[in-house]
């Protein structure tokens, strides 16, 4: 059975309203893969499956399942990646 893990949403407003792009982001050798959060052109979430020992691991993709880059620390049984937002000091400063 065949599982579609990720889905990147890309919308570009058409005459009839917005239309979305879905990417299959699930990559050769996982059963399960999920993205939680986005920044740019990049991706970010976790799979599991036989490349990675049936173990979670954190995946980083550039919108294709080939770019998946297995984010898994050595030594880690298992981890996930999200996505926070950036601060920089010039926005706390403009927020005091």
């Amino acid at each position: 059975m065949a599982v579609i893990a990720v889905l990147s949403l890309l919308s570009t407003q058409s005459a009839q309203g917005i239309t979305y792009n879905v990417v299959d982001l699930n990559p050769a050798g996982f059963v399960y893969s999920g993205a939680y959060g986005f920044s740019g052109s990049q991706q970010v979430g976790a799979g599991t499956g036989p490349v990675t020992g049936n173990q979670l691991h954190a995946l980083l993709w550039s919108g294709s399942a080939s770019s998946a880059v297995d984010l898994n620390p050595a030594d880690f049984t298992g981890s996930a990646a999200l996505v926070a937002p950036i601060v920089s000091k010039s926005d706390t400063d403009a927020q005091l």
